[in-house]
């Protein structure tokens, strides 16, 4: 219900409202509205429409949530009531940290910013990786697992240096998160893509990757390691990376920045907001507005991937809102994600129909 009520207002309050109030208002009630949203009581919905099996692990269907909506576990039991075939929790870090602040509404503190382009079923995100530290959605993880016992709903953690770190103990964070939850979770994502905190960049990748795989390798269990990023410039070499280093799998895309190019993509309705968003916050756009790009860039991963037989396994993220582009997915990865597509498809569907019509 108040997903609904939500998608039906961000339209009218995106053309009354001035850009800067519209901003503060999404970025002020994000946290407010999911908590809100966790607390929905809905019935446990079917979702085994489309079971794979992948990555040693079974999935009642091959969609689920991306990282950035459930950044610490609270959402697990909502989005398994809702049919999600899997869940991400995170991007988690070492030990706490801020995000991105700007000034909120009066009287309310500082917020990360976001703010919903609704005309274009878009987003725009500079929030800067907030995160309560990793043990407290590790713990959220261990109590949804021990009330629902879940045998097909994987639930991955999204991992990512943090930002006020730098060099080997920007490494050696990660590091300690991944032996910190590597039994734990069924799979871990490691985020490479982020476009929201300075200093973040690809030099050094193999080092990295090195360094979190023998974490990983610690571990009682064999863990699968995906690697999550936002553009791939080299696929060729990037895959030949990620193999040589017994990565499980790729996630892509994240976020993008291009502002010039999407602008020519937008409703006209949502340019104002754009404009004003992007000057004064910077920030990745996500949604049906990357659609495109999406798809191009798992295509040419899926190429790479089978022309060198590698045995990496592909999730797709990025630009899915619908039946059809998850039907355009299936022909190219094995798993997919959404998040922006997600949050629409809650204010526009009934929650029964959402995965049982998005993964029929």
């Amino acid at each position: 219900m108040l997903a609904r009520i939500d998608h039906r207002l961000r339209y009218f309050l995106s053309q009354s409202l001035s850009p800067a109030m519209y901003t503060k208002l999404y970025s002020a009630t994000r946290s407010w509205y999911l908590k809100l949203l966790s607390k929905e009581l809905i019935t446990l919905h079917p979702s085994n429409y489309k079971p794979t099996s992948i990555l040693g692990l079974n999935f009642r269907n091959d969609l689920g949530n991306a990282a950035g909506l459930d950044k610490d576990g609270s959402l697990l039991a909502f989005n398994y009531h809702m049919g999600a075939g899997f869940a991400i929790v995170g991007t988690v870090l070492n030990k706490p940290h801020t995000g991105n602040l700007i000034k909120s509404l009066p009287f309310l503190p500082k917020t990360n910013p976001w703010a919903p382009l609704p005309y274009s079923n878009s987003c725009l995100n500079s929030m800067g990786l907030p995160s309560k530290g990793y043990q407290i959605a590790l713990d959220s993880i261990k109590k949804f697992r021990d009330i629902y016992q879940a045998t097909d709903f994987p639930i991955g953690i999204s991992i990512m240096g943090h930002p006020l770190e730098t060099g080997q103990e920007k490494i050696d964070g990660v590091c300690n998160v991944i032996k910190a939850v590597c039994n734990d979770v069924d799979f871990i994502e490691i985020n490479e893509s982020c476009p929201n905190v300075k200093g973040h960049n690809n030099d050094g990748l193999n080092i990295r990757l090195a360094s979190f795989v023998q974490a990983r390798d610690l571990g009682s269990k064999h863990t699968p390691l995906l690697v999550k990023f936002g553009n791939v410039h080299n696929t060729k070499e990037t895959i030949k990376i990620l193999d040589s280093n017994n990565i499980d799998g790729i996630t892509a895309v994240n976020t993008q920045t291009n502002y010039e190019d999407l602008i020519l993509k937008l409703n006209p309705k949502d340019k104002t907001l754009f404009n004003y968003y992007t000057k004064n916050h910077n920030g990745g756009l996500s949604g049906s507005i990357i659609n495109q790009h999406s798809f191009k860039t798992i295509t040419n991963i899926a190429t790479e991937i089978k022309e060198l037989k590698s045995n990496l396994c592909l999730m797709h993220v990025g630009g899915i809102t619908n039946n059809d582009d998850i039907q355009k997915s299936r022909a190219i990865a094995p798993l997919r994600q959404w998040y922006t597509g997600y949050m629409g498809a809650l204010g526009s569907m009934q929650p029964n129909l959402i995965y049982k019509t998005m993964t029929k």
